[in-house]
């Protein structure tokens, strides 16, 4: 079954902090909070916001602390996460699902805190959000528009989008046809992760959204083998590819080559592929409802994308 969390609206209280990497500098902590403060809500900020435990934002109890805290606090209406990097993972064993499935609220982040936001709904059926992290609410310059109105269709009251998805690079169907299924995916050595554990989502019948960056496309080639080894490819119904990021190739141009890559690994599957869609890592991005149910039309060189129900209630 799937549970809506409550859309924000001014005045919520928000929790900010990292499950993950700690962010660069307190600098940065003041832009993220600024910005978010710009959709009239109120930030609170947890010890893991700016605690340092080498590559970790402090140590695993104290970050699960921190996440199970503002998971049953019932003035806490969402959570952000603040930054990306490594160490998400190690909290799955120990979230309180049976509450937030009791009591669910908005949750968004992106790279490594994707596979708690797929363990999550995985696990309870509550959709949460692929979007904007600490990164974006940090920069200077400030949400792009597209990132911005995205942001507020998925999460707000006034938006509560349903509809066709507004493209911003120019999206590519690398294999025609039509698919319905709810949106799972993320970061794909991210959410590889997952495949083989008790927190991975329910693949049938899918639409698989994935993004890398930093990675060769070769090292793409071995993580969506991995999938497809391990059973994904058979079970899903579609799947969307972000537009490649920082996947540079020394001998070969690297958006040609995951296009390849993506089209020789899953010749053997019907369903459909859209390609180089601005999601994840991608400045600017979409917030997308993990969980949510939606619908690829890739016909005649003219690809739909698009959101069958919303990710929130008011």
């Amino acid at each position: 079954m799937t549970i809506k969390p409550p859309a924000l609206k001014p005045g919520d209280q928000v929790a900010l902090f990292s499950i993950s990497s700690p962010i660069p500098s307190e600098a940065h902590l003041a832009r993220m909070i600024d910005c978010l403060e710009s959709f009239g809500l109120q930030v609170i900020t947890f010890p893991s916001t700016i605690a340092r435990y080498g590559y970790l934002a402090g140590a695993d109890d104290l970050r699960l602390e921190n996440m199970n805290r503002a998971i049953a606090s019932p003035e806490i209406r969402a959570i952000f996460f603040a930054w990306g990097g490594s160490g998400a993972n190690h909290l799955l064993p120990h979230i309180d699902y049976a509450v937030f499935q009791r009591t669910p609220k908005i949750v968004v982040g992106l790279s490594d805190p994707s596979c708690v936001l797929n363990a999550l709904t995985a696990r309870t059926g509550v959709i949460t959000f692929h979007g904007p992290t600490g990164v974006n609410f940090a920069a200077e310059e400030g949400l792009p528009a597209y990132t911005r109105e995205s942001f507020v269709q998925n999460l707000f009251a006034e938006g509560v989008f349903i509809g066709e998805v507004p493209s911003y690079s120019p999206w590519e169907i690398l294999k025609p046809g039509q698919a319905k299924g709810p949106l799972f995916g993320g970061h794909l050595t991210t959410i590889q992760t997952l495949l083989g554990t008790p927190y991975a989502p329910n693949w049938d019948g899918c639409i698989f959204f994935w993004e890398e960056i930093g990675k060769t496309p070769r090292a793409i080639d071995k993580a969506l083998s991995h999938f497809k080894l391990a059973g994904v490819l058979e079970r899903i119904a579609g799947m969307v590819v972000g537009r490649p990021l920082d996947c540079a190739d020394p001998d070969h141009d690297a958006e040609m080559d995951i296009r390849r890559m993506v089209i020789e690994i899953c010749r053997e599957y019907d369903f459909p592929i859209l390609f180089n869609v601005d999601l994840g890592h991608a400045d600017p991005k979409l917030t997308l409802p993990i969980g949510a149910l939606a619908e690829l039309q890739l016909q005649n060189n003219q690809p739909a994308f698009t959101l069958l129900e919303s990710g929130v209630t008011r």
